[in-house]
């Protein structure tokens, strides 16, 4: 592995880092995090659900909102909101990653469509 690769990967375990505690913290039940990429900013927001009971074991959902450069929801922002629920916390980032830039027209590492 390159070093630019073992960047990313690490980059990439260090953002998570809230979405995993998601996971592994009870009393947690939604984080946000700043959308990857460049163009218009996004925060992504995976919350956690118990639709079947609390003996049952969580659902994830995502929602993300368009925001302004200071972080408040943008006047004419979109918003985009999942209609899956995930197993893990980290599908349902990266569903809303994915979303985002199929909205956008790039592809989820941030690159242009070919």
């Amino acid at each position: 592995m390159e070093c630019s690769d073992r960047i990313a990967v690490q980059l990439t375990e260090l953002v998570l880092q809230p979405v995993k505690m998601l996971r592994d913290q009870s009393l947690l039940t939604a984080v946000t995090l700043r959308a990857p990429g460049r163009g218009p900013r996004a925060h992504i927001t995976v919350r956690k659900t118990w639709a079947d009971g609390l003996d049952n074991p969580p659902a994830y959902r995502w929602v993300t909102v368009e925001v302004d450069e200071t972080g408040h929801d943008a006047t004419d922002g979109q918003t985009w909101t999942g209609d899956v629920a995930y197993t893990s916390p980290e599908e349902a980032y990266w569903a809303a990653v994915t979303e985002i830039a199929a909205r956008r027209g790039v592809r989820s590492d941030g690159a242009a469509p070919r």
